[in-house]
């Protein structure tokens, strides 16, 4: 047991010392998107590497680099969408990432795990973008029933970051501010009720987030205080109607 702790020691230890070139890497790609005829190839050199990097990151224990590099992502995702390989707003918000990248390597190279100003940038940055939005993690392992939860909510000016693992959620959940987790209770071991049950106990500024929890069974959710959703919707043709009542509620309180 001591032998496999040395090892993986060793190389969280590696991966320390080799992170100022990752975050480097990431850096000219994002710069080298601003060079017109290069932007694909520069932008998905930089999404694979930010890909890549988020995992290592979740691989070594260090959650708040696999935040980072989510967000990080979503915004890599909006520029392309929105940007047209346009350089702007979305490559300074990037390089807004990268340097919280560094902090992050700043800290864990001096030997400490105290990353609150970081997330505390992380949670400003969300602010900043998403203005007057509503945030939303939607939780689901089924496709179809995301697709169904975001064409029914996307009237109501959200931000939706959609997931469908339990447990990459809840590591953004740790890091990042939303307004509403919505979570399907059949989602595998780290499912919706859970992850609900985590964030009644988490700080202060997560419990006013509204937890809406859906399922296909048809049994009564004996769930203690603690661990109560806001709402629970049953899967099916009466969700979209629940769901726009909850959101409804919503936005008249913002």
């Amino acid at each position: 047991m001591g032998s496999t702790a040395n090892v993986l020691e060793k190389l969280k230890q590696n991966f320390i010392s080799e992170l100022p070139e990752k975050i480097d890497d990431i850096e000219e790609h994002i710069l080298a998107c601003s060079e017109g005829d290069d932007f694909e190839a520069s932008f998905q050199e930089a999404y694979r590497k930010t890909h890549s990097l988020k995992g290592i990151g979740g691989t070594f224990g260090v959650p708040v680099i696999t935040s980072i590099c989510h967000q990080l992502e979503d915004v890599l995702t909006l520029w392309d969408k929105e940007s047209l390989g346009m350089a702007g707003p979305h490559q300074s918000r990037c390089l807004d990432y990268v340097d919280l990248l560094r902090q992050s390597h700043e800290v864990l190279r001096e030997g400490g795990g105290d990353f609150e100003s970081v997330r505390e940038h992380l949670r400003q940055f969300q602010k900043e973008d998403c203005k007057n939005k509503l945030r939303v993690l939607l939780v689901d392992g089924s496709r179809t029933t995301r697709e169904i939860c975001k064409k029914t909510i996307a009237p109501y000016h959200v931000d939706i970051v959609e997931m469908s693992d339990g447990y990459e959620a809840l590591g953004r959940l740790l890091n990042e501010h939303f307004d509403v987790l919505i979570a399907s209770k059949e989602i595998g071991l780290l499912n919706g009720q859970m992850l609900i049950s985590i964030v009644s106990g988490l700080a202060l500024d997560k419990r006013d987030m509204k937890t809406i929890m859906i399922t296909s069974s048809n049994k009564n959710l004996h769930s203690t205080a603690q661990a109560t959703p806001s709402l629970v919707v049953k899967k099916g043709v009466a969700m979209i109607g629940e769901l726009e009542a909850q959101f409804d509620a919503i936005s008249n309180r913002k």
